[in-house]
């Protein structure tokens, strides 16, 4: 994830989607009906970052959920799972 300032960007029109698939015994899902989209995020200033050597470095990113304003799925979030047609 590429953070960078964008210091009175527009966030709507620089929001791109975002997939997260489950992890299950380390190995990342391959079955798209398993997947969450969401249609327009944005990443936005609100995370530590967290240095020790003893533990795991996990850095919590924090995302804005726009409803998508687009042709086809105007007013919708996201979806869960594949698209079938």
């Amino acid at each position: 994830i590429d953070i960078s300032n964008k210091c009175g960007a527009e966030m709507y029109e620089n929001s791109v989607e975002l997939i997260i698939k489950p992890i299950r015994d380390g190995v990342c899902s391959v079955t798209e009906s398993e997947w969450t989209h969401l249609f327009r995020v944005h990443p936005f200033r609100a995370y530590e970052l967290i240095w020790s050597r003893a533990d795991q470095r996990i850095v919590m990113a924090h995302f804005k959920v726009f409803p998508c304003m687009e042709s086809g799925c105007l007013g919708k979030f996201g979806r869960m799972g594949a698209i079938y047609t």
